[in-house]
């Protein structure tokens, strides 16, 4: 069993990794960090961004979890992007024997607090783990 991070190269990820970890260990269990490219998107570059935001959290590579890249299902499905990246997290929860998701959310104004982000809020109506939601700061 293992902890799967997912992680938003567009935001400070250092908060979510660092629970990740928090609760892989304390479970003793390994920690996969995840992110899913756009399907426009350049893999190679999301694969860099991600692999750089973890070395610089660990610190050096014989530390690092398993980190996961997917490609978000083709834009030609009816589906929103943000239920294909959700369904594409969920998807992966099955696949690596998951029993935690630990995902970020965006700070919120007072009045927005009530409602998460539509890929957070999709991944805690569909998977059938417990679900670790951290706050995390855009970093545009």
């Amino acid at each position: 069993m293992s902890v799967l991070t997912v992680i938003d190269i567009n935001k400070d990820n250092q908060p979510v990794i660092a629970r990740g970890e928090e609760i892989a260990k304390g479970l003793g269990q390994e920690q996969i960090i995840f992110h899913v490219v756009p399907h426009t998107g350049n893999i190679e570059r999301a694969t860099e961004t991600v692999e750089k935001a973890v070395r610089e959290f660990f610190g050096s590579e014989e530390n690092e979890p398993a980190i996961n890249i997917a490609e978000e299902p083709s834009i030609w499905e009816e589906n929103s992007p943000s239920d294909r990246v959700a369904s594409r997290i969920v998807d992966e929860t099955e696949q690596e024997s998951v029993n935690y998701v630990v995902i970020g959310s965006r700070k919120r104004s007072p009045s927005r607090k009530a409602v998460l982000g539509n890929v957070t809020q999709q991944v805690l109506l569909d998977t059938s783990v417990p679900v670790v939601v951290v706050e995390q700061d855009d970093v545009n």
